[in-house]
């Protein structure tokens, strides 16, 4: 079934509803909110000829299950996204995810046939790596991590940088690339997400290690259950 997330606000997403064939008032289900990793997803979390979200909606709700599951926004505004007088509030973990959990949650709680104290978060790379700030909001009865990692995701990103992002680059390059990888690490780590300055060359907002600009770490520096620290 066609929803449309957070439809009142001036960015709506839309998104899908699973649920068994003759699901009923009263009948109780359990339901899961599916939630996509970093990138531009769209509702069925596609690659190619591969649409992981909607083979697994329709194998959850052969079992009784029902689900939601919806494009990212950034796919759909990627455009305001990309602009360099963007506004801060779509730089922030709660515009790419957690408003948009929250109003799934709800859409499936609001049902006659789920039981709204057995709604459970499900979440894919970056979208797992979120799923505890997720379950401060919306107070899940559990949480699935698929494909992520517990350990803070700028080391992740880091390591992957690393690891895979030197093939056939040059000697000089990857000194560039490692030295400056170093540094934008331990400004994150130590908190300073703001005191980057252009004379250190190390630029946040400008393809840094964790790809977003400073105010996306200041709304979370305190807190030890999102996407920055999960301990």
């Amino acid at each position: 079934e066609e929803i449309v997330l957070r439809a009142d606000t001036d960015y709506p997403v839309n998104g899908k509803l699973t649920y068994p064939v003759g699901a009923k008032a009263g009948d109780d289900l359990k339901a899961v909110v599916l939630v996509s990793a970093e990138g531009a997803n769209n509702v069925d979390y596609s690659a190619g000829n591969v649409y992981m979200y909607r083979d697994l909606a329709w194998g959850l709700a052969e079992m009784g299950i029902a689900s939601v599951r919806f494009e990212k926004t950034i796919k759909v505004y990627g455009d305001e996204l990309s602009m360099e007088d963007c506004p801060a509030e779509l730089h922030t973990v709660a515009f790419e995810y957690t408003d948009y959990t929250l109003a799934a949650t709800e859409i499936l709680r609001d049902l006659e046939f789920v039981d709204a104290e057995q709604v459970y978060y499900v979440g894919s790379g970056q979208g797992g790596v979120v799923a505890p700030r997720a379950d401060e909001i919306a107070d899940y009865a559990g949480m699935i991590m698929l494909s992520t990692s517990p350990r803070p995701y700028y080391d992740v990103i880091y390591d992957q940088r690393i690891n895979y992002g030197l093939i056939d680059r040059s000697d000089e390059e990857i000194y560039y690339l490692v030295s400056r990888s170093d540094v934008e690490l331990e400004y994150l780590r130590d908190g300073e997400y703001l005191e980057v300055k252009e004379e250190d060359v190390i630029v946040l907002k400008n393809n840094n290690v964790v790809g977003a600009d400073d105010s996306y770490y200041e709304l979370y520096k305190d807190d030890k259950s999102d996407l920055l620290y999960f301990d």
